[in-house]
């Protein structure tokens, strides 16, 4: 999906609200097309937590991230 590449190129100029508007769609549509700790959610939700992070969103970016890493815990 294009937008996690437009999105992580945001995160990396600083441009956090930017890939939040981008990311927040892209894993609400994968979370409806997949299933709950599929690998396909993990890199989506890896950006999320840390744009949320760098806007100070730090309880959401435990949890976001938290999910990401029990992802890559079960499938590598």
């Amino acid at each position: 999906d294009y937008r996690l590449g437009l999105a992580y190129h945001l995160e990396s100029r600083g441009q956090y609200e930017e890939a939040l508007r981008l990311l927040e769609p892209l894993v609400k549509s994968r979370r409806a097309r997949f299933p709950r700790n599929h690998p396909n959610l993990r890199l989506p939700l890896t950006h999320l937590g840390v744009t949320l992070r760098e806007l100070g969103r730090h309880e959401e970016a435990i949890r976001i991230l938290r999910e990401a890493l029990l992802i890559q815990l079960e499938f590598g």
